[in-house]
């Protein structure tokens, strides 16, 4: 039988390679590396399309489509987004640049603010979407999927239980035909499924599904700021992650005293 865990790190490798087998997108990140970015990657569609495209023996991809390129910079001001996107605009002029903060989204998405890169990616509509890929100091490819690349893979459209706007979520769906484009997918019902009870369960501001890809990335960005020899770095990164197993250790003691974490936002 194989483990939840071996599954993962198939997909991981599956992804790698599809990715690096691009030879567009890679320039992409290389692009996007190039702009100093201490958090970032690309994702959503321009991820999960290629990820579907392959699935279905499709080659070309959308021409016109949006390349998403997230970054993480609280303190960054407005205007940092718009500089990104002229920049890379003129790396690659031929690509549909879309630009965000990530930090920032919550002025505008009606979410609460997160705390980092994986956390944003962990509060989008699907759950295939939350995937997202960036080259680390040393050009490696690396990737940040909070949700897991499970239902990317399966060619499975779920609503991830963190984002509430049913409905917006379904109009979504419907004006992206998905299901048109790509005839293998299954679109799967929360409603009918019971939701996912892992999903909802949360450890600081990322669902559980994802806190342990969180860990994966905390440590991944140690072992770049090591080979950076940034010792300083590595060791606030250590202490977030000490700080996230400590904030999970709590909230499961929580969960016990009837705190209602499993069931909705806390």
């Amino acid at each position: 039988m194989v483990s939840q865990n071996q599954n993962f790190e198939s997909q991981y490798r599956q992804l790698r390679a599809i990715v690096q087998a691009d030879a567009e997108l890679m320039k992409m990140l290389q692009s996007v590396r190039e702009c100093g970015l201490a958090s970032w990657c690309i994702a959503a569609g321009a991820i999960r399309s290629r990820v579907w495209n392959t699935l279905h023996g499709q080659t070309i991809q959308p021409s016109q489509a949006d390349v998403d390129v997230c970054f993480f910079e609280p303190d960054a001001a407005e205007q940092l987004e718009q500089q990104i996107r002229q920049s890379l605009g003129g790396r690659m002029p031929g690509v549909n640049w879309e630009v965000v903060n990530q930090a920032h989204a919550h002025r505008w998405n009606g979410l609460p603010a997160c705390a980092s890169l994986s956390a944003a990616l962990a509060s989008w509509p699907e759950t295939a979407a939350a995937v997202g890929v960036w080259l680390d100091a040393a050009g490696q490819l690396q990737i940040i999927a909070p949700l897991g690349l499970e239902d990317l893979f399966a060619l499975r459209v779920r609503r991830n239980p963190e984002f509430a706007d049913a409905l917006a979520y379904r109009r979504r769906v419907s004006e992206k035909n998905w299901l048109q484009q790509w005839p293998r997918l299954t679109q799967v019902d929360l409603r009918k499924s019971g939701g996912n009870a892992l999903g909802l369960l949360r450890f600081g501001d990322v669902p559980a599904t994802g806190f342990l890809h969180l860990v994966t990335d905390c440590l991944q960005a140690a072992l770049a700021a090591r080979t950076d020899g940034a010792g300083g770095r590595i060791n606030r990164i250590l202490l977030q992650l000490i700080a996230l197993v400590a904030q999970s250790h709590a909230l499961l003691f929580e969960r016990g005293s009837g705190a209602g974490i499993v069931g909705g936002r806390r």
